[in-house]
């Protein structure tokens, strides 16, 4: 019996100086082991281990992490190192080192200051993180020192110490403004303002700029001051999108009123309907009380003019018009149209309402409760609500179109 116990504590000795074959190839012994679907998708080395990595056969330590065809998706380095890649040699620490499934670097964190290159030239990052896309551009650097950018509108210092995002095509997606150099757009001469962040489009375009003086854009033929130091938004071709105007007398078609709660930002659309976000109280011409209301949206292609406002989590809304008399009537919604915030600005990019060729309300952007399945907490999700025309009777219809996120 005593030579059994002996046999199979021998056995064991032996079986754990084995090395386990991983799905990059390599062996190793492992403390730990995770998988799924009957594939290893995570291990824990017990010791450093020589790993086939997509940056060549390099010593590895702590956890190692798999995608399903075998591929490294993260490691740990021993030690530090250098790898010669599309954008330059990147010297690397020993901290985790995560890959896409095509073997491009994800993230990696840079040892020392670094020269690399892209579409926007050679420019020098810090010894931070920094990211990739899938196609080896970079997604995200920390700047290392001032850089001129050449825009389409100009030339603009990007500041140092601050983050330069990319978009996939390799273009610049945003970055901090150093100095405020004057730059073309379609409202005239803007100057940023510095320390701002300015954002433009894949196309090279502005999309997003904080210019430090008072401008103007018009409107519907009607021309409005802006709020010096609040971000002005472009479309891809120019054409501005959103701005913050000073509360004031508005006049859009046939509808006259006046905002009374300072500056209110304001959605420009491409058929002249225009959303003031949050606005405020709102007194229209033809009414002799004034409303407070959380959005107003404005149609005069379609003769409407749409406020709402939510009071103990009900939302009340009315529609404005002119009849054949031209007289203002009025006209209450049954409508959960969704509250304008930070979270939800990207979906008020375009027009909150539709109408057919009779201005009948066709659709609005509307909300559906949700439920986080891990915070447990209720939420409004986002979607676009069409509505059925039916006996001159507008209701809306169960089915809704949740939009993307």
């Amino acid at each position: 019996m005593k030579k059994v116990i002996l046999f199979l504590v021998l056995i064991l000795c032996a079986l754990s100086s084995f090395a386990v074959p991983l799905p990059d190839g390599s062996d190793a012994r492992i403390t730990e082991i995770r998988q799924s679907n009957g594939k290893i998708v995570s291990v824990r080395l017990k010791e450093v281990a020589i790993l086939n990595t997509p940056l060549g056969a390099l010593e590895a330590v702590e956890e190692v992490f798999f995608y399903e065809n075998g591929s490294i998706k993260s490691f740990q380095p021993a030690a530090s190192g250098e790898y010669d890649s599309p954008v330059g040699t990147l010297a690397y620490t020993t901290s985790p080192i995560s890959f896409y499934e095509s073997g491009a670097v994800e993230e990696m964190e840079l040892a020392s200051v670094t020269d690399i290159t892209g579409s926007v030239g050679r420019i020098k990052v810090a010894a931070k993180p920094i990211s990739f896309y899938d196609n080896w551009i970079p997604s995200s650097v920390e700047l290392a020192e001032d850089c001129q950018v050449k825009l389409k509108s100009g030339i603009v210092a990007a500041r140092s110490g601050y983050p330069m995002y990319f978009h996939e095509n390799g273009a610049i997606q945003s970055f901090t403004v150093s100095r405020s150099d004057p730059l073309d757009s379609s409202i005239g001469k803007i100057y940023p303002q510095e320390g701002s962040v300015m954002e433009l489009h894949p196309n090279g375009s502005l999309a997003l700029v904080s210019p430090e003086d008072i401008c103007m854009v018009t409107v519907d033929d009607c021309l409005y001051f802006t709020k010096a130091r609040s971000p002005i938004a472009f479309k891809d071709g120019g054409q501005v999108l959103r701005f913050f105007a000073e509360a004031q007398d508005f006049t859009f078609g046939k509808f006259k009123f006046t905002l009374e709660s300072g500056s209110t930002e304001m959605f420009v659309y491409e058929d002249g309907s225009v959303f003031f976000t949050n606005p405020g109280y709102v007194h229209l011409a033809g009414l002799e009380y004034r409303r407070h209301c959380d959005g107003l949206f404005v149609s005069p292609v379609h003769n409407r003019l749409i406020y709402w406002e939510e009071s103990f989590n009900d939302t009340s809304v009315y529609n404005y018009s002119y009849n054949a008399e031209e007289k203002l009537v009025s006209t209450s919604l049954n409508m959960n149209v969704l509250q304008y915030t930070a979270d939800t600005m990207k979906y008020f990019e375009n027009p909150p309402f539709s109408f057919d060729q009779e201005s009948n309300i066709v659709s609005y952007l509307g909300f559906e409760k949700r439920k986080d399945p891990e915070t447990k907490t209720t939420y409004n999700h986002p979607v676009i609500v069409k509505v059925a025309i039916k006996q001159n009777n507008r209701v809306p219809v169960e089915l809704q179109q949740p939009l993307e996120e």
